[in-house]
């Protein structure tokens, strides 16, 4: 359970990282604004502060496959932790079938066993009984 848990985290991972490999061709905006004051004595006033403000915008036209190679690689990541993940599951159904049947040849073992105690007991009583009346009723 723990491991099957671990790999589901794992796979929600690794999806992000798909996620975040898609997200990369899209444009980035990012803006910065500041203020305070310039001056060996920090006075304040009319002329003594400043304020710059900026906008960045960057838009990755052409990288050379670089990022469409990093979509890829992250979808393959996922698409093999998935693929460990079903055959984890396929294996806890087979080990789950395997008991089932091997829990039923037991049962079946354990009949067929007590069937022939059973049938030895009753050829011990017959052979018994048998031996008695040809031995006579004083033997």
């Amino acid at each position: 359970r723990s491991s099957d848990l671990q790999l589901e985290r794992n796979i929600e991972a690794l999806q992000a990282g798909q996620q975040a490999a898609q997200n990369s061709y899209k444009p980035t905006l990012v803006y910065q604004v500041d203020a305070g004051y310039q001056g060996k004595d920090y006075n304040t006033g009319p002329k003594t502060g400043f304020a710059q403000a900026s906008v960045v915008l960057n838009w990755t036209l052409v990288d050379g496959g670089i990022r469409s190679n990093a979509v890829r690689q992250a979808r393959a990541e996922k698409e093999s932790a998935e693929s460990k993940r079903m055959e984890l599951i396929r294996q806890l159904h087979l080990a789950r079938s395997q008991a089932r049947q091997n829990l039923e040849v037991s049962i079946q073992t354990l009949d067929a066993r007590m069937a022939q105690k059973d049938a030895a007991e009753e050829s011990l009583r017959i052979s018994t009984h048998l031996h008695n009346r040809r031995r006579g009723p004083h033997g």
